[in-house]
């Protein structure tokens, strides 16, 4: 197929942003995955998740430019991963850790809040039901 200089540079660009995508999907994976578990279970998720990333790099490839694959399209994309990999990652994978801190944070105040007001109202409920019993 003979492609015209701007469609050639539409489908380089393209597919250096899927190659971004790729490695923004592997920093959250790689952040998720950090429980240690059986080299099996590893090896589901590491294919789950490999599975994953190939479906949505297709669909934005779909999107762009009808799924044109060819070999250069393969190198275009690992350009664009090594490239995330060297210039970005590091500061993502910070990133990522602040915002997993937060979370994490978030939701064990948002539990013991929710913990002391049940503690509160069974206190409340015990209290009114052992002074109706004396009167």
């Amino acid at each position: 197929m003979i492609l015209s200089i701007g469609s050639q540079v539409q489908l380089l660009l393209t597919n250096i942003i899927a190659g971004f995508l790729t490695g923004f999907l592997f920093d959250i994976y790689r952040s998720i995955r950090g429980f240690d578990v059986s080299k099996y279970i590893r090896f589901v998720e590491d294919i789950l998740f490999w599975v994953f990333a190939g479906v949505v790099v297709f669909i934005f490839l779909f999107l762009s430019n009808y799924a044109y694959v060819g070999f250069q399209c393969y190198a275009y994309i690992g350009i664009g991963l090594f490239l995330y990999l060297k210039l970005i990652s590091s500061f993502f994978l910070g990133l990522l850790k602040i915002i997993f801190k937060a979370i994490s944070k978030f939701t064990r105040v948002f539990i013991n809040i929710i913990l002391y007001l049940i503690q509160n109202l069974i206190y409340i409920f015990v209290k009114n039901k052992k002074s109706a019993k004396i009167t």
